[in-house]
């Protein structure tokens, strides 16, 4: 059974910063699930039902509305979240 919890990341995080702290939610919470924004800061959801999966997923900015998501990788959720400020098109992967 899916147990949502949503969690509010600062909106001037860089990338690096914003996948830091998936990582480090992730460790706590379980699997990014869904990530969006509320205007004020990015919003991250974790499902605390399954177990934390080994590898943590990894953001990237969209390219030309496309997402980008590595050779070996799958897709985890896709949303707008602030990058150093602004709100970026995004996409979540997972290395299988």
């Amino acid at each position: 059974m899916s147990n949502p919890t949503p969690i509010g990341a600062d909106k001037n995080f860089s990338l690096a910063d914003l996948n830091t702290f998936v990582a480090q939610q992730e460790g706590v919470l379980g699997p990014l699930t869904a990530m969006s924004n509320n205007g004020n800061q990015t919003v991250l959801t974790f499902d605390t039902d399954p177990p934390t999966p080994a590898n943590p997923p990894v953001i990237a900015p969209d390219q030309n509305g496309q997402s980008v998501i590595p050779a070996g990788s799958t897709k985890v959720c896709q949303g707008s979240v602030f990058i150093a400020g602004t709100a970026t098109p995004a996409t979540a992967s997972r290395a299988n």
